[in-house]
């Protein structure tokens, strides 16, 4: 898109002294495999651009920096007076289709769209970089604003911006730094990091770390992994605390690394299975229960090292739950509150009998083998029976939807309480001895230890389906956004897709029981008290 754009009469060249006229180079996200078309729109004010017809258009494409394209550039030269203000609008499709249309509301859907307004400068020539971003398809911005980064900003360029005068200087002169901590990286190793798609960011140690471009406030950040650690040591890293709005500069962000494999990550405990009674991930660490003398709460860190005892003398420690600041667990009477870093263990209830436990921003949910579901405020305060009547109640899960637990015993079931209260639904019946509950945004999947089945389940109802059958001893579930794992004590770690397949062994011995999950590995209790990680899953 090289060329020459006078808006409205031709212009002059002068030989001697620096041309008055605004460079303008346009990059995109879109690859260059959509055959997209960037397209130019100009005008003296950004009121009079939808009357205005193309100016210019460009079909080349080539690699630039940061996983971008290259579109084209073209020169902008005032057709009047050399301090005339000039405005301007770049617009692409991602679907390959003609872009001439993109300021038309109807047609806004498919398009992405740049706008600025600036002001000539007399014998000077400014370069501006326009950015065309996916997570601005579809974004319509008001008349005299443009979409960054998904957001709609002022779409006035500052006087006196410095080349290349990109998207940054329509914030205001951004303050707002993006960061975190990473952990676990090997020696010698790097993980490459993004924000929003663009700033790759480079770490070989571990530490702090701040990406170099400053954002506005209130524009969205999203933080991922797009080269994890191959050399020497070949590893998996994910993002927690990634995305959202800046407010003010992020510092919260945690980037977490393990070695990829099949690691034990504590040492043998006395007992059987059981002394990993419950077990939790965290962003950083996983934290278990030991149910024998001494009971204990315990946590490692992701990528290993060494174990610390949170509160001991928990005889018999069962569920538990963390949070970002704390550790919730039950034991034979009580159920308990832990600082994550360890300390004096809190009761917020007593002459219950809690089994299953689950948290939330709010509140603290468990099962109770008297037949009963209840919670408690996190802030303190008394707990409230959610549920009553129901037939031992084990595992429990809560999400935005609501609470989700099993009944054991009797005529098994999977149940459901909608948040705001009520009379409790049942999502399946006449289960086999159903023990622990896993919950996503659509379904509830639970294993029957008594039939030796893996089961799943719409949320809104509907008949259950089996994902896997002739189990040995199917005993703890969870899920993530593609696959539904668990455990058999019998021996063996397994997978199947949340839609159903083929099951896949993970890991085919020793007798695991609870298994937790985060966005890189598993991690589970086996016989013997160790608790073991796979990365990736």
């Amino acid at each position: 898109m090289r060329g020459l754009l006078g808006l409205g009469v031709p212009a002059l060249a002068c030989a001697c002294a620096t041309p008055t006229a605004i460079d303008v180079s346009v990059d995109s996200e879109v690859g260059c495999e959509a055959g997209a078309q960037a397209v130019i729109v100009g005008a003296t004010d950004l009121a009079d651009l939808p009357a205005k017809s193309p100016s210019t258009s460009s079909t080349s494409c080539l690699s630039a920096d940061g996983g971008e394209v290259a579109l084209g550039s073209v020169v902008l030269v005032p057709a009047g007076s050399k301090s005339e203000t000039v405005a301007f609008a770049v617009m692409t499709r991602p679907d390959g289709e003609p872009a001439d249309g993109c300021l038309d509301p109807s047609q806004a859907s498919h398009c992405i769209v740049a706008k600025r307004e600036l002001r000539f400068i007399p014998k000077t020539d400014l370069g501006l970089r326009v950015d065309l971003r996916l997570s601005c398809l579809g974004v319509t911005c008001p008349t005299t604003e443009t979409c960054v980064k998904g957001a709609c900003v002022p779409a006035q360029v500052p006087p006196g911006c410095t080349p290349p005068c990109d998207e940054g200087a329509l914030l205001g002169g951004a303050t707002d730094t993006i960061g975190g901590t990473l952990r676990g990286l090997a020696p010698g190793d790097s993980v490459t990091l993004e924000n929003d798609g663009s700033d790759p960011l480079v770490l070989g140690a571990n530490g702090a770390f701040t990406f170099p471009t400053p954002i506005g406030a209130t524009l969205p950040y999203d933080v991922t992994v797009i080269a994890n650690p191959t050399s020497p040591t070949a590893q998996t890293c994910a993002v927690t605390s990634g995305t959202g709005t800046a407010r003010a500069s992020v510092t919260n962000i945690q980037v977490t690394c393990a070695t990829n494999g099949l690691t034990s990550l504590s040492v043998p405990m006395a007992g059987d299975y059981y002394s990993i009674a419950g077990l939790a991930v965290g962003p950083t660490s996983v934290y278990w229960t030991n149910n024998h003398d001494p009971g204990s709460v315990m946590s490692v860190p992701i990528p290993g090292g060494a174990t610390a005892t949170l509160t001991s003398g928990q005889n018999s420690a069962r569920g538990i739950a963390a949070t970002a600041t704390s550790v919730y667990f039950t034991t034979e009477v009580a159920v308990m509150q832990v600082p994550i870093g360890g300390g004096t263990a809190t009761t917020l209830a007593s002459d219950v009998a809690p089994q299953g436990i689950a948290v939330d921003d709010v509140s603290v949910y468990w099962t109770d083998s008297n037949g009963a579901v209840q919670s408690l405020p996190l802030a303190g305060g008394t707990a409230t029976t959610l549920a009553s009547g129901q037939s031992n109640p084990t595992g429990i899960a809560v999400t935005a939807t609501g609470v989700y637990w099993v009944n054991d015993v009797t005529a098994g079931a999977v149940m459901k309480l909608a948040p705001g209260g009520g009379t409790p639904a049942t999502l399946a019946s006449g289960q086999d001895e159903p023990y622990r509950i896993a919950v996503d945004a659509t379904h509830a999947y639970w294993t029957n230890s008594g039939d030796g089945t893996v089961k799943s389940v719409p949320l809104g109802g509907g008949a259950p389906a089996i994902l896997a059958s002739g189990q040995n001893g199917p005993f703890g579930i969870v899920v993530d956004g593609t696959s539904v794992y668990w455990t058999n004590t019998g021996g063996g770690v397994l997978s199947v897709p949340v839609g159903g397949g083929a099951a896949t062994t993970l890991f085919p011995g020793g007798g695991p029981g609870e298994i937790g999950v985060d966005a890189t590995s598993l991690y589970w209790g086996n016989n013997g008290g160790t608790l073991s990680r796979l990365t990736p899953k």
